[in-house]
């Protein structure tokens, strides 16, 4: 294989990547986690559709799926005082949080702006809803971005699991947004609300 070639395919190899990571905090992004959430949400659908069947083969099913939709608290006035390299900064502080404190099976996304979503492969809204709380507990105590210079930042997260009622990826990132919604809007933002507990 020619020089040519090989440096082809490793600027295409780079390309791809880029299409699917988060350019701030190399975490996937929108279409990455669309891309890595499809495959284990068509399996847990299957699987709560034709769940003795499957069982009976014995074959490696993911039985369960949640999610968690968080929203960094206060990151616009970070950017409106201190500029978007100061809220970048905060932004890559709290990716590295998250993907410090889920599994190696679990994948986390940036959303856009100062949102994230989290894919808990094998969890319930329950055991999705005990990560949000060592996640905003870790952020809570790094002191570079609990009180970013004067500014008080914390998280605002949803959980939502799919279940019967779950009609696609969207209706499960809704749930999950609106669960976080009526914590950051309804209560007053530093919560976790369950969507379950709103629905």
């Amino acid at each position: 294989m020619n020089k040519k070639v090989k440096e082809l395919r490793k600027e295409i190899s780079r390309l791809k990547k880029m299409v699917v990571k988060d350019e701030v905090t190399g975490i996937l992004n929108r279409r990455g986690f669309y891309e890595r959430i499809s495959d284990f949400f068509n399996d847990v659908v299957f699987f709560k559709k034709d769940r003795v069947p499957r069982e009976k083969r014995k074959e490696f099913v993911v039985k369960d799926l949640a999610i968690l939709f968080i929203d960094i608290d206060n990151l616009k006035r970070i950017n409106d005082i201190y500029g978007h390299a100061a809220g970048d900064k905060v932004i890559k502080i709290v990716a590295k949080i998250i993907e410090g404190n889920i599994r190696k099976s679990d994948f986390a996304g940036r959303w856009g702006g100062d949102e994230f979503v989290v894919g808990l492969v094998g969890s319930t809204e329950g055991s999705a809803f005990k990560v949000a709380q060592i996640i905003k507990d870790k952020s809570l105590e790094d002191k570079r971005i609990s009180t970013y210079k004067g500014v008080k930042t914390s998280l605002s997260i949803g959980a939502a699991e799919v279940d019967d009622s779950v009609l696609s990826i969207d209706d499960l990132i809704d749930r999950a947004d609106r669960a976080m919604y009526e914590g950051k809007h309804k209560k007053g933002k530093n919560f976790i609300v369950k969507y379950s507990e709103i629905s």
